[in-house]
């Protein structure tokens, strides 16, 4: 009977570690991922052809200088152990009970991480048997590992100085103080490349700023462009006001009584200078020369400088009498 009871036993457990080795093997999987910089992502790990499995352990390795551990997000089946290994960027699993089934995709458990690294950076998420060993009862395993590329999908922070206003006596100048401060977390604030657009009063274009470029007389419109090494781009647009200032000169002739029939004008001119309000249109440094000429031929007439002396039987005379008197004399 014994014998008839230890024959039966050696067919079960012959038919049981058949069944073990014709078993298909469960595959473990993760799928290729991105993390965008800083910014907390997960991976799911997988499983395909889970039949019949009541033991299933194993680790996964990832770099922990490119990506900081942020914890475990779910688990279908056993416990991790990921606490005190995850600076190593190692991390444990382990499971076993009844005989269970999953089906083809299932999730087993999903981690989270976070990179730390600069975007474009690209590392492997793999299967190991450090600490723990693959093992799988009955089954045996087949492991596909993941790939993780950090990118960069986030524009560079820019930021523009306000609208600057200058006054100045000349028809251009230098401005400074209108560098913008450009950031770019992903990149570690380095990598990225700028440029300036000029337009309207001044024009044209450029790698870097418009720090210290020469600037005319109006209104400039200034676009400062940062792009980081992914392409994405922000814009930061501000304007420069120059105001000319020169002092604008006028002639004014005092009131003289002339007499038609006279040959010669003497006429009296002093010299004034006016600063004008921002707000005054005018043409910069106009002379202007305004004759009064009370008499019984001719009414009041104002005419520029140049016109009223361009006959070609005139000639003009100029002395210096005092800073800001002056004699002219026309014939």
């Amino acid at each position: 009977m014994l014998k008839k009871l230890s024959f039966f036993i050696a067919i079960i457990m012959l038919s049981q570690n058949l069944f073990a080795q014709n078993a298909k093997p469960i595959s473990l999987f993760i799928n290729d991922t991105q993390g965008e910089c800083y910014k907390e992502f997960y991976v799911p790990v997988q499983v395909k052809d889970f039949k019949n499995v009541s033991k299933l352990q194993f680790s996964l390795g990832y770099d922990a200088t490119a990506f900081a551990w942020q914890g475990v997000k779910y688990v279908k089946l056993g416990t991790i152990n990921s606490v005190t290994l995850a600076g190593s960027g190692k991390v444990s699993y382990a499971w076993q009970g009844n005989v269970t089934n999953l089906n083809d995709n299932d999730t087993l458990f999903v981690i989270a991480l976070q990179p730390i690294e600069k975007g474009g950076y690209t590392t492997d998420i793999t299967f190991t048997n450090d600490p723990t060993p693959l093992l799988s009862a009955p089954n045996n395993i087949s492991t596909t590992k993941g790939s993780i590329k950090i990118i960069d999908i986030s524009a560079p922070i820019i930021k523009c100085p306000k609208t600057v206003f200058i006054d100045t006596v000349s028809v251009a100048t230098a401005v400074v103080g209108i560098t913008p401060f450009i950031k770019d977390t992903c990149d570690n604030n380095t990598a990225f490349t700028e440029k300036y657009v000029l337009s309207g009063a001044t024009t044209g274009s450029g790698p870097g700023d418009a720090n210290g470029k020469i600037f005319n007389v109006g209104t400039t419109n200034v676009m400062y462009v940062a792009s980081d090494h992914a392409g994405n781009k922000a814009v930061c647009p501000f304007q420069v006001i120059i105001s000319d200032q020169t002092p604008d000169l006028f002639l004014y002739a005092q009131n003289t009584q002339v007499s038609c029939e006279t040959d010669e004008i003497v006429i009296e001119i002093q010299l004034h200078q006016t600063r004008l309000q921002l707000d005054q249109k005018v043409s910069r440094r106009c002379m202007q020369l305004i004759v009064r000429e009370v008499n019984d031929c001719q009414t009041e007439k104002c005419a520029p400088a140049n016109e009223l002396f361009a006959t070609t039987n005139t000639t003009t005379t100029t002395t210096t009498t005092t800073a800001t008197t002056t004699t002219t004399t026309a014939a």
